[in-house]
Order: structure tokens, then sequence, then C-alpha cells
């Protein structure tokens, strides 16, 4: 997948537009917006300025609703650990479900991943047609041996969330050859065992980006800092990773604590981060297999 080298200027308003586009979407997904989910909303909105992108995602929303109105497309993205997307309609998931931070989109100082839409091959050529000019620097369409969703029915299957419905969960399990299910989460769980299975005997030491990124909050980074840490592993940049090796000493020291300790928990991450995978697109991936049970005759 290519980099997203589109960055459309600043706009007059853009950041109070984005803002009211935000409130809106988040009080039609929960009502009052209050609590962690109002703070994580507003630190979102903050990284988004900081970094100057309002005007993509004001883009990303536009081109996801023309989309789909041909056809409900598949998001496998670092989009679904944002909540602003969630509140924008871009993913259709919670990243509050998931554990998901939001610099796995937004950092500071790197260039945010393009949106990237799967849909059915047959539908590509048609899907495309619906995006302006603009929007095509912007978000990319790819193709997938998906089944066609008629984009009516899949909206009003994201609009119910069917995902704890027991039928509809013992039919998805039963398509997919796997034990029963008793919810989507546990669909998404089972999805990410069954990939692991793969190429490795036993559980992992760790599955998730999320949860990697969450063992050094544990030890006193921030979550920023955590995926600064984790793409450092991931690019084997000795730099950066030295550089917070020490900070990680300085606190350990200032803190009374076993630099040891800390030590083994950096280097778990270092160690088995390379093989974890984004909770969030996995829970994607469960919501979406729900949703071709529904249109292919299950509970509605």
């Amino acid at each position: 997948m290519k980099e997203n080298l589109y960055e459309p200027a600043p706009q007059a308003g853009e950041e109070e537009l984005l803002r009211q586009r935000a409130l809106e979407g988040a009080e039609r997904r929960f009502g009052a917006l209050e609590g962690e989910r109002k703070e994580r909303l507003f630190y979102e909105l903050q990284l988004v300025r900081k970094m100057q992108a309002e005007g993509l995602f004001l883009l990303w929303e536009r081109a996801i609703s023309a989309v789909k109105r041909v056809v409900f497309p598949y998001v496998l993205s670092a989009h679904n650990c944002s909540l602003l997307c969630y509140a924008l309609g871009i993913t259709e998931v919670d990243p509050f479900e998931t554990g998901s931070y939001p610099e796995r989109l937004l950092l500071p100082g790197e260039r945010i991943p393009p949106l990237p839409l799967f849909v059915p091959a047959d539908k590509l050529k048609e899907a495309a047609a619906q995006r302006t000019e603009e929007e095509r620097a912007a978000v990319e369409l790819l193709e997938r041996e998906i089944p066609f969703i008629d984009p009516q029915k899949a909206a009003e299957f994201f609009r119910k969330r069917p995902f704890e419905d027991e039928e509809l969960l013992l039919k998805t399990a039963k398509q997919l050859g796997i034990e029963h299910l008793h919810s989507v989460a546990q669909l998404s769980d089972t999805l990410v065992a069954l990939r692991f299975k793969e190429f490795m005997e036993g559980e992992p030491p760790l599955e998730f980006q999320e949860e990697a990124v969450g063992l050094l909050c544990e030890v006193g980074f921030s979550s920023e800092e955590g995926e600064r840490i984790r793409r450092a592993f991931l690019k084997k940049d000795e730099g950066p990773i030295t550089f917070y090796r020490l900070r990680l000493h300085e606190r350990a020291k200032a803190e009374g604590l076993d630099e040891d300790d800390f030590d083994d928990i950096f280097d778990l991450v270092r160690r088995e981060g390379l093989y974890t995978i984004c909770r969030a697109s996995y829970l994607a991936l469960a919501q979406y297999l729900m949703m071709q049970s529904v249109s292919e005759g299950g509970t509605s």
C-alpha cells in the first residue's frame, strides 16, 4: 500500500466543521457524549489540528459516503483505531471495544496513511466512479475476493449492530467451520488464533499491537511514545530504541524500581511485538463476516 502523499492545504473553517461533524456523529453513535469517550474524541481532534489534517478527515468522510451508495466497503487498516473515524462513519469499529489507541493512525510528525477501502472486484469500477478527483488522491480502492452486499442492507445491519445475536453468531460460526460463538469479540479472537496457528505452535506471548503498546504504557510511556517505540522495533532503528531504553532506566531510578523488571517488559515487546496484529482490524473483519451471514439469508 502506498504512502498517502496527498495533504490538502488547510482551508478556513475546516477545524470547526470537522468538530461539528464529529460531535454530530458521536451523538448518533452514543447519544450523550460523556466521560472517557468525550475526552478521547477531543484529544483526537487536537491531534488532527496539530497535524493540520482536518481537510483529510472531511475528505475521507465524503469519499466513503459516496462509495457506500454503490457498495459497502471493508476497512482493514489503522483507521479502525480512531474514535474520530468511528464518529464520522469511516469505520464501524468503536476503538474502546478493542483498547485501541489513536496514535496508531495519528502520530505527530509522521505521514497519515491513506484510507484503503476493499470492495468486490466486480464493483471496483463503479465504486471508483463515485469519487471526485480530489478524493481519489486520499482514498485507495482495492479489489478483494468478497461478495457484494447491498449497501442499504449493510447500512441497516450496522445501524442495528446485532453483534450479540445468538442465532446470527451460530450461523456465522457454522459457515466458518468453528465452534459456537458468544460474541463478535470472540469471533475476532478466534480468527486471530487461527492466523497464528498457521505459522506457530501454541499461543504467542503477545498477539495484538494494542497489547504491546499497553505494556509499554504500564512502565510509564505514553501511547504516543509506545507507538514510536513499536515502530522503531519494526524498523530495527537502534537510535530511538536506545533513547527510549535510557528514558526507561531514568524513570525506574527516579521511582526506586528495578531496572531489570522494566528491561524485561521492553525486551518482550521488542522480541514479540514484531508478530503482533491490530486487534481493531480483526474486529472489523469479524463484523464484516457477520454482515455476510445476514446478507445470505440469516437473521435480520
